[in-house]
């Protein structure tokens, strides 16, 4: 009895062996010259005689053993291919499309697909897709119908798509889905107009260009350590808990989706990104993220806390300040509420027109200049010491009418008190401030800034026999408005609720 030289069997008739003598119908090389085929206009119109021979046959032999091993895996029969038996092909080569309707499961391992794949399946909830160790260069497509189970490992696609673009009166439904591997690469995945019942996960892989958009998700939603080129999340509705954690998108949209349960983001890296009318009834986390643009949230809706502890921000808009200030509130954390607090009156500033709010702008301006909006407490001391150098510096030579050595100092004086509100660098306007004290006190001998400290008092004028001038009462004034904010700007980065 003829025995195939690649697995050995001895057990099929020479209807079986084909063309080629040596090789069975598993392993013998399907080509036009023994009659798999034939070619018209380079399309490959295969016999149909052969392929249910071949499929017949592949279908009975043991899952257990290596007969299978090294096929040579031909379409199915046209009009697709429907079995109650599981097909598993492994360490084999799939040469063209592959097209299953009405089917148990499916599994390819360690192989390599050359044509697409097309699932349809019309069971309840009984089919099931294993890929491992797989190479596909063309299209992985599971369409209509109830699917069990989708586990993908270590694959490698061109395409992959879950559903239908245009919603139609076949239900796409889906229990699990599970893509892992450090190996796997998609270099596109649409998942459109689903259900999936059960839990969706994407751990370690990556995707060139990832479209969500119209999916329910009943269970966890569990999307980590990814990589992905592009990443559009749309109009989904997540019913569990969601994850997007540890992965670096570059191009990212999420819109429009509704968050019903807890949503993370943790330590994702967001390069260019939108985040639009997205609902979060739950918890929001996006601690340790990096958002390498300017953050928008103005159109979310944020219906529970919101934590950005760690987080890296640039915002937009006086609302992403505000909803992020406020997060921080929440959890007593006073230091970073501020920060925000002073970006989100930053913001609010931008929106003033000096044309058409001319004191609203000036105000904001004169806060933001003498102490960021009550936050920094060292600017506004600074401040009292400089004007008060200055003023102390004026009346020593003015009123008491010694002016000699005194124009040029005076006007390197306010230069130095000047400089100090146009430049962020605090190192700078402390050398500025120590500057401005070594020339007053060469000038007026004041070591131990005697005449300063009667200067610096707003209440002196009302004990002492000194007039009231203009000059020193819009002195008194301001030392009294920087003493309030000094008093508040310290609050601010010390108190506890």
């Amino acid at each position: 009895m003829a025995k195939c030289t690649v697995c050995n069997s001895n057990s099929l008739n020479n209807k079986n062996l084909n063309d080629e003598r040596n090789k069975c119908i598993l392993h013998c090389k399907k080509t036009d010259k023994n009659n798999w085929y034939t070619l018209e206009n380079n399309v490959k119109k295969w016999n149909q005689r052969k392929l249910r021979a071949f499929w017949k046959y592949y279908t009975l032999q043991n899952d257990s053993d290596t007969t299978r091993w090294e096929s040579i895996i031909p379409p199915l029969p046209n009009c697709g291919y429907q079995t109650n038996i599981p097909i598993v092909i492994e360490h084999s080569t799939i040469l063209d499309d592959f097209k299953l309707v009405k089917y148990e499961s499916l599994s390819i391992l360690a192989s390599t697909v050359k044509g697409d794949i097309t699932v349809y399946n019309s069971n309840d909830n009984s089919a099931r897709l294993f890929f491992s160790e797989t190479i596909h260069d063309g299209n992985i497509t599971v369409i209509r119908g109830n699917n069990k189970d989708i586990n993908l490992n270590n694959i490698k696609v061109n395409h992959l798509k879950l559903g239908r673009e245009d919603k139609d009166d076949f239900p796409n439904n889906y229990q699990s889905i599970k893509i892992t591997g450090d190996n796997t690469h998609i270099k596109n995945f649409d998942i459109c107009n689903t259900h999936i019942h059960n839990t969706f996960i994407m751990n370690n892989i990556k995707i060139d260009k990832f479209n969500c958009i119209n999916a329910v998700f009943n269970k966890e939603v569990t999307i980590n350590k990814c990589n992905s080129n592009s990443f559009l999340f749309t109009n989904n509705t997540m019913q569990g808990i969601s994850e997007f954690d540890d992965n670096i998108l570059n191009e990212v949209d999420f819109i429009g989706n509704k968050f019903n349960n807890v949503t993370s983001f943790e330590e994702t890296v967001f390069d260019k990104f939108s985040f639009s009318k997205n609902s979060f009834d739950k918890l929001a986390i996006f601690k340790n993220a990096n958002f390498k643009q300017k953050l928008n949230l103005e159109t979310n809706t944020f219906k529970d806390e919101v934590n950005f502890l760690k987080a890296t921000i640039m915002v937009k808009n006086r609302e992403t300040a505000r909803i992020i200030k406020h997060s921080f509130e929440k959890i007593n954390n006073i230091i970073e509420a501020n920060r925000f607090y002073a970006l989100e009156m930053e913001k609010q500033e931008e929106e003033l027109k000096w044309n058409k709010n001319f004191a609203e702008k000036l105000v904001f301006t004169f806060h933001k200049l003498s102490s960021n909006h009550s936050q920094d407490w060292v600017l506004v001391l600074l401040w009292i010491l400089n004007i008060t150098i200055l003023m102390s510096h004026w009346k020593f030579f003015v009123i008491d009418e010694k002016s000699e050595y005194f124009i040029i100092p005076f006007i390197l004086n306010i230069i130095l008190t000047v400089s100090i509100g146009f430049n962020s660098r605090k190192i700078c306007k402390i050398m500025w401030s120590f500057m401005s004290y070594l020339i007053y006190i060469l000038i007026t001998n004041d070591y131990i800034l005697c005449f300063f400290a009667n200067t610096i008092n707003p209440f002196s004028i009302m004990t002492g026999a000194e007039s009231l001038t203009f000059t020193i009462l819009i002195y008194k004034i301001t030392i009294a408005y920087l003493i309030y904010q000094l008093i508040i700007s310290i609050r601010q980065n010390t108190r506890r609720n």
